[in-house]
């Protein structure tokens, strides 16, 4: 029995470093605490800014949307971006400068992870825009397809003359 726990262990132990992970868990650091709070202050942030920017363009007029799913759209697209990009969707997500990536992925995970443990039990459902949307002819470093199970999608390319076009 000693001998079976013990290898799988090893075989654990082994397989491990084969999934790749764009962000690993505890990296060397503890997740931040105030991690989940500055997201969630980080999303009101934002949520009152585009709001009030619509406003200034369409005083008048009504519009339905979802501010927290645009919000939760271009925080995927932060989690896939670097240089430039990731600095700019970083100011525009109001992400706090002195917490890494890998800790905005770990709040962004548990705060996932507890809206879902939360909607279990509630009388209402509650879903958001949360999808990436990637042909099938782009390739995906593993990474991503791992540390975004549920939110990146493959589409079947077109083979219209639009889509040759494109690509």
């Amino acid at each position: 029995m000693q001998i079976t726990f013990a290898l799988l262990l090893v075989i654990a132990a082994v397989l491990r470093p084969s999934i790749q992970e764009c962000f690993p868990q505890f990296a060397g650091n503890q997740p931040s605490r105030q991690g989940r709070t500055n997201l969630y202050s980080g999303q009101q942030e934002f949520s009152l800014a585009l709001l009030h920017a619509i406003n200034k363009v369409m005083p008048e007029q009504n519009l339905f949307f979802s501010p927290y799913s645009t919000y939760h759209c271009l925080l995927i697209a932060y989690f896939l971006t670097g240089n430039q990009t990731e600095g700019h969707l970083k100011k525009v997500l109001r992400l706090n400068e002195n917490e890494s990536k890998a800790d905005i992925y770990g709040a962004y995970k548990t705060d996932k992870f507890l809206t879902q443990l939360l909607a279990r039990n509630a009388s209402y459902e509650f879903t958001n825009a949360n999808k990436i949307y990637v042909s099938d002819g782009i390739p995906i470093n593993e990474c991503i397809i791992n540390d975004f199970p549920e939110e990146l999608e493959r589409k079947i390319s077109s083979k219209t003359r639009k889509c040759q076009a494109i690509h």
